[in-house]
């Protein structure tokens, strides 16, 4: 049992399945369909070719009438390796609850679909780069090392997704579901770390959790602002045309990111923090193309 989540909630969970829409290659059996190259393995379907996908399952035939590539897939059903980034930054502690809090739990629940269907999962705490302190699920169907190892995370320092995203791709030898959790709030953007992942083979689901705060500030007149990653302040008169004006870039700035995610075949997702985890799951997150 785990302060993260209730047994109630656990309960519903077991309901869910995770998925990934690339057919990825497992270690074990599990319940995703697969593909291995070789004649022992029943030859089931064709799809079409992916960014990063091996260019030697391409079938030629088809790419010279049609030219158009498709690969050939062989049925097996093996596990699905699930990479949890959790941006640990500074600031995700904002709010109370905060949005790292929250994040945990999510990953938590994330965490006992995938380990309740048999696959492995990997938790990755990122700032600036990925952290030394990476969970891997040895134990099939056991969720509670995942709980203790999510329940020790603290948040702290600065964030830059792209160079941590992209030194993940380049290290990490075995690709499946990518699940991001952050406020997005990395002044060099996320757009060439989701890239890299992207050309490794990876599949992708984006959750952009922000406080309610920070969609709507409920502040007026003067204020003085802390950047809670680097501490510099800033004062400012809070008025109307300020705070439209922030709202809207604000809104720009997620709108930037979920048209990047649809152009590049990735799943998007906006979290708020007052929205209960347990219905985000079963009302947004299971509307996906990843949970069913």
């Amino acid at each position: 049992m785990s302060y993260l989540l209730d047994e109630d909630f656990l309960r519903k969970l077991e309901s869910l399945l995770l998925f990934s829409r690339r057919v990825m290659r497992g270690e074990g059996i599990g319940r995703h369909q697969t593909y291995r190259r070789g004649a022992s393995l029943e030859f089931q379907d064709y799809r079409e070719y992916y960014q990063g996908d091996d260019f030697r399952t391409i079938d030629l035939n088809i790419l010279r009438r049609l030219n158009k590539p498709v690969v050939k897939v062989f049925a097996a059903e093996e596990d699905l390796l699930i990479h949890l980034f959790i941006d640990t930054s500074t600031s995700m502690d904002y709010g109370t609850p905060s949005k790292f809090h929250y994040a945990k739990k999510l990953a938590a629940a994330i965490s006992f679909i995938g380990v309740s269907q048999l696959d492995r999962v990997k938790i990755v705490p990122v700032t600036n780069t990925p952290l030394e302190q990476v969970f891997i699920s040895h134990q099939r169907g056991k969720s509670a090392p995942l709980f203790h190892f999510l329940e020790s995370l603290e948040p702290g320092g600065r964030t830059d997704l792209n160079r941590a995203l992209r030194s993940y791709a380049a290290i990490a030898h075995q690709p499946g579901l990518a699940v991001i959790l952050s406020d997005l709030f990395s002044e060099p953007g996320i757009q060439d770390g989701l890239n890299a992942l992207l050309y490794a083979g990876y599949d992708l689901l984006v959750i952009h959790i922000l406080h309610s705060d920070e969609i709507h500030p409920g502040i007026s007149g003067n204020n003085r602002l802390i950047d809670m990653e680097s501490n510099e302040s800033v004062t400012l008169f809070a008025d109307k045309n300020r705070i439209d004006r922030y709202e809207q870039l604000l809104q720009d700035h997620m709108l930037r990111i979920e048209a990047f995610c649809i152009e590049h075949g990735i799943e998007y997702i906006r979290a708020c923090t007052n929205i209960p985890v347990e219905e985000l799951v079963f009302e947004y997150i299971k509307r996906g193309v990843h949970f069913k």
